[in-house]
């Protein structure tokens, strides 16, 4: 669904189900990255790692109404709240507060 929205710009799925953390680094690291879509604490462990450069990222997609069994949302979880904190405080929050990065919901 990005398609008509991202023109030009390269997206990224950052999520942890069918990859290595390694592979990801390996692959982030070959080019720019503009719109990151994953679970917040992939795209931590990313930036951790020094795979996602924050500078040239310029959108965060947080898949705001995906629910588990219980009906919870990705942030009524606690440790996914956690995991959230944590990417804000990665320097995403700062990122955001200078206009460089802006963080979708979906």
């Amino acid at each position: 669904q990005l398609t008509a929205f991202k023109g030009e710009a390269k997206a990224v799925k950052l999520f942890a189900k069918h990859i290595k953390i390694e592979e990801q680094v390996k692959l982030l690291q070959k080019g720019i990255t503009h719109i990151g879509v994953g679970t917040p604490g992939r795209i931590s462990a990313l930036i951790e790692k020094e795979g996602l450069n924050l500078q040239a990222l310029k959108y965060l997609i947080v898949d705001w109404n995906w629910r588990d069994q219980k009906l919870r949302r990705m942030l009524d979880i606690p440790e996914i709240k956690l995991d959230f904190m944590k990417l804000l405080e990665s320097g995403v929050l700062a990122a955001c507060k200078e206009d460089k990065v802006k963080i979708g919901l979906f």
